[in-house]
Parts: structure tokens; C-alpha cells; sequence
């Protein structure tokens, strides 16, 4: 504000000659309103607070730090809690009674004689075309999984992978050709 005065003395002549009087009041009186708002709230934190304005600055300054403490402390008790659900969990699964293996569920069954010994998975000329589709989702598809292999896969959406699965697990009512 000081400046302003100063700036605004000096260059008085100047001012006149281009008319700019009322600019240069207008800014006067912003940076007045600005300054007189600082000394007004540094009055009234000092009578309210029976202490300096440089004390009220501290302390409030030394608040807004505590309260960024409080809240990392609020958000590490979170994830802690959250941590803890974990091993809730792991500590219950590690008490489940275990499972009966393969060879165990194998000899309580009665599987009949002619049952394949190794599983293979053929399809020969499949095709899929959905209830309320006129275009074939799957075409002539032919492929043979020997028993013991492991497949993938992948393609991009709507490539066939989710109704290619759905034929094998005959979660599809009719089927245009052979599946083995």
C-alpha cells in the first residue's frame, strides 16, 4: 500500500495527463480494503486470544500441523485394521479341516468299468449361434485336447473365448455339430 502512495506522488503529472485518476484511485482503495483487513483480523486474534499476532500465527500454524498427523494416524489405523482382516482370514483357512484328495474321493466312488482312464476333449466342426442372433457366434471350430494338457485361451472381446466355454460346458441348449 505504501508503495502505492509513493508510486501514485511521483508520477502525479503523469497520472493527470493521461486522466487515469480514477484507476489509480481504485487501486488505492483495494490495497486500503486489503491492508485494513490484515490489521483488523491481527487486532481481533490478539484481543480474542489475549496474545500477540505472531502467537496466534504460531499456534495456528502448529494446528494445521498436528491436524496433518491426526490424519496420517487416522489413515495407518485403517490400513492396519484392513491388514488385520488378512490374517483374520489366514488364520481361519489355516484351521479348516483339509480336504479329501483326488485318489481318497477315487476309491469312495463306485466308477464304472468302461469309464475313460485319461480324458481327451474333441471338437469337430463346431458351430454356435445364439437364440436371438441371425450370425454365427463360433465357426467350425476344430481342435483336440489330449487328457493332461493344459490350454489358454485368449483372444480379443468378442472374439468367441466366453462361447467357447459355454459349448464345452453345454451351457448351450442346441449345438449345430458334433462335440465329442
Amino acid at each position: 500500500m505504501l508503495d502505492q502512495i509513493t508510486t501514485t506522488i511521483n508520477g502525479l503529472v503523469t497520472i493527470r495527463a493521461f486522466r487515469a485518476k480514477d484507476h489509480f484511485l481504485k487501486d488505492f482503495h483495494r490495497f486500503q480494503d486489503n491492508h485494513t483487513t490484515s490489521y483488523v483480523m491481527c487486532f481481533s486474534a490478539s484481543r480474542a486470544f489475549g496474545m500477540g499476532g505472531g502467537t496466534a500465527g504460531l499456534i495456528l500454524n502448529t494446528t494445521m500441523g498436528l491436524m496433518h498427523t491426526i490424519q496420517y494416524a487416522v489413515r495407518n489405523a485403517a490400513d492396519l485394521e484392513n491388514q488385520m482382516t488378512s490374517v483374520e482370514r489366514i488364520l481361519e483357512y489355516s484351521e479348516l479341516e483339509s480336504e479329501e484328495s483326488p485318489k481318497e474321493a477315487d476309491s469312495r466312488l463306485n466308477v464304472c468299468p468302461d469309464w475313460p482312464l485319461e480324458g481327451s476333449i474333441h471338437f469337430q466342426d463346431v458351430c454356435l449361434t445364439y437364440e436371438n442372433s441371425t450370425n454365427e457366434t463360433l465357426i467350425e471350430i476344430n481342435c483336440q485336447i489330449k487328457g493332461g494338457e493344459r490350454v489358454g485361451i485368449v483372444g480379443r472381446t468378442g472374439a468367441g473365448k466366453s462361447s467357447l466355454l459355454a459349448v464345452l460346458f453345454l451351457l448351450v441348449k442346441d449345438l449345430i455339430r458334433a462335440l465329442r
